[in-house]
This record gives C-alpha cells, structure tokens and sequence, in this order.
C-alpha cells in the first residue's frame, strides 16, 4: 500500500457524555442533517452525563492528558479569546472540585506576559494563517509582535476565578529547531506544517512549584521494556473552536484553539486539511481520527491505527479516479462535518480486546446504511461542486 495513503492515526480510548447549551457558529452540512450543538459555557444540567474527564482523542492522543494544576486534567484550555485587540481571555474546561465534581467550561484570564524580562499586557494571540504563532504585546514604550521562534523568550501568566482561583504561568520550549515542526503529509498543493512547542505550566499559588508539561502522550513502551509516558506539544489554530468532547468544530475570528499535537485538530491539519480554507474536510476528518460515526463523545478505535484515506479534492489518497486505491471491501464509512454518512465495517477486528466499544450501527436509534463504491462517490462529488471524505481499514501492523 502505498505510504502517501497509510496515515497513522492517534486515537482517544474514554467515552464521556455531552452538554448542551451556547452555540457557536457551524460548519456548512453540505445537506448532510442538522448541525449539533458545539458546546456549553455552563454546568452540565445532568450530572449523570457530565464525565471526568477532559479528552476523547480531541485535544490530546488516547490515554493522554493536557491540562493545568496538580490533576493532569484539572483546566484544559480549548481557546484562546481576542476582545478587540485589547486584551486576551481563555476558555477553560475544569474540574469543579469544589461544587459538583464535574466539568464546566469557565472563563479566564491572559493577565500579562514577561518577554526578554520586560512585562508586556497582552492585546493578541493569533497565527499566520496555518499554525506558526505570535502574540501581540504592549506597554508603555510600544506594541511588539513576538513569533513563535522566539517564545522560549516568552511567559504567559493566566488566571482563573472560578470554580475555584488559580494562576498559572506558561512558558515554552525547546529552542527553535526541526523538531519544533512537522511537515504535513498532503498531496502536492495542500501542504501543511504542524508548528509546535513543548508548554509547560507552573503554579503561581503554590510558591517553589516546578514547571510541568502541559500535554502528555499516551503511556508506550521503551526500548528497556519501562513503561513512560512522554511529553507531547501544543499546536495553535485561529479561527476556531473544538468542542473537546465531542470534536465538532465551530467558526470564530476571534478565537485561537490550542490542542495537543496528536489531538485531533492537529492531526487533521497535518494530513492536508487546512481550517482556514477548507472547514468541511478539517471537521469532518476530526471524526474520521476518532472513528467517531456519530459525532458524539464515542469513538471506536485504538491509538496507533493505520488507515487509507481519499476524498474528493485529492488532497489525501489518489490524485486521480484511476488511482483510487481503496476498495469498495475495505471501505469502514463515508465522513461529514457531523460525523459518518454511512459504515460499513470496524476500523479493526480487535476493538473489544483492547477495551473500546464496538459501534453498534446506529445513531440515535437509527441504522447507519452501508457505504456505497468508492470512485461513483468520489466522482459524483466532483460532479456535483460538493465534497467526499473515505477511509478504509489496512492490515495493522
């Protein structure tokens, strides 16, 4: 099989519950059904179906973490918020360890930043359109603008009110080299690169706090048989927001997502689908890494899972009808915006040995319908100016 349509992929093992509330602008459906909600500023309503944890293969890899405060888990910022270039807040999901022990979605604050050893207020976080960021500082003697090649000169210091008080500062690392970056995997013409900088956090109300990293993989295996679990790296995206339950993705100039590097956004990015230009593939591709056919908390796949992909535009897979390569035997589902149009097969045969739920077929009550050939697919969606996203099951390494 050839390498440019074998994409591994990094996949959440945690089913959690949804919240219902504040919507945020979607992603056109393409007349694929209604758009779900993307998230809540508020408490759950229903503590029954507000989980314990922050991931399902959204924001970081499959039994990975990414957070602040002593719980790995504790804060997971999902976006960064630019009010009018004059300040930056955040969004949060955190553990209510003082009211419920649930997760609500809070506010906070970028309250300055320290860069060169001058304090800075901060007005902007954005990026350059792909991945590469900055931040926009100001003071007394001027604005600057400080790229991402200079942030292991940079520290952020944010804070939360609630539930409970917190602060934290936010520093970044290593010095500018090949490994702050990952070139994408897209056909010639969609390009990609995943920016990249390890983030680690330190507690300001805990006075002699060492920094911790903000993202962490998912436990693995080294060479001496010990089981380690590695740091991994924060990614920024403008334009968007990711609900980190259920991946569903919503449009917002004002917002900055900040995900791990083999969380879901990230990975979609780096296979060719750009959310600056291309929302439909990007959003739908987030559902397709988490083999999550029905655009909620649940997903059926394992981390480490290869499969093909192909869609309409040639950015993945073959670069002609001729060439498609996936066959219409080895088809798992046909992706949308709102998760999988039709399924036809398990990503893998061995889900329920690895401990991950085998999709039952149905959503909400409804059969999902076997998915049909591949190249009258592909080929009508070029046709008709509309757009395509297949994946198909590989043997497993």
């Amino acid at each position: 099989m050839s390498t440019s349509l074998r994409r591994l992929i990094w996949i959440s093992a945690v089913v959690v519950g949804g919240c219902s509330g504040q919507v945020l602008p979607q992603v056109p459906n393409d007349g694929d059904g209604p758009q779900p909600e993307l998230f809540s500023i508020v408490r759950c309503q229903d503590p029954s179906a507000c989980s314990q944890t922050n991931g399902t293969g959204v924001y970081f890899e499959e039994l990975g973490a990414a957070g602040l405060g002593a719980d790995s888990n504790e804060a997971l910022i999902t976006h960064f918020i630019n009010n009018n270039g004059l300040s930056v807040s955040f969004q949060a999901r955190v553990h209510d360890t003082v009211g419920s022990g649930n997760l609500v979605y809070t506010t906070g604050q970028v309250t300055y930043a320290v860069y060169n050893g001058v304090q800075y207020q901060v007005t902007a976080i954005g990026t350059n359109g792909g991945t590469y960021p900055y931040v926009t500082l100001k003071n007394q003697n001027g604005t600057i603008t400080v790229w991402g090649y200079y942030f292991t000169n940079l520290t952020l210091y944010v804070s939360l009110s609630a539930p409970t008080k917190a602060q934290y500062a936010l520093s970044f690392g290593p010095s500018w080299s090949a490994a702050n970056y990952d070139q994408g995997v897209g056909n010639a013409g969609h390009g990609t690169v995943d920016y990249k900088w390890d983030m680690y956090w330190r507690d300001l109300l805990n006075p002699g706090s060492a920094a911790q990293p903000y993202c962490k993989r998912a436990p693995s295996v080294d060479g001496n048989g010990n089981t380690v679990q590695l740091d991994d790296s924060v990614v920024f995206q403008a334009g968007i927001a990711v609900d980190p339950q259920t991946g569903h993705v919503g449009a917002n100039a004002s917002f900055v997502t900040m995900s791990c590097r083999y969380g879901a956004p990230a990975t979609a990015y780096w296979w060719g689908y750009d959310h600056a230009s291309d929302l439909w593939h990007f959003a739908a591709a987030i559902h397709m890494k988490r083999a999550s056919y029905c655009g909620d908390g649940g997903f059926h796949t394992v981390s480490g899972t290869h499969i093909d992909i192909q869609d309409e535009a040639y950015i993945e897979g073959a670069t002609s009808l001729g060439g498609i390569k996936i066959a219409d035997s080895a088809v798992e589902a046909m992706w949308t915006p709102n998760g999988a149009r039709c399924y036809s097969q398990p990503r893998r045969p061995d889900l329920k040995d690895k401990g991950v739920t085998v999709f039952a077929g149905s959503c909400g009550g409804q059969a999902l319908q076997p998915c049909p050939s591949v190249v009258p697919t592909i080929q009508s969606a070029q046709v008709n100016n509309t757009n395509a996203l297949v994946d198909g099951v590989v043997a497993q390494p």
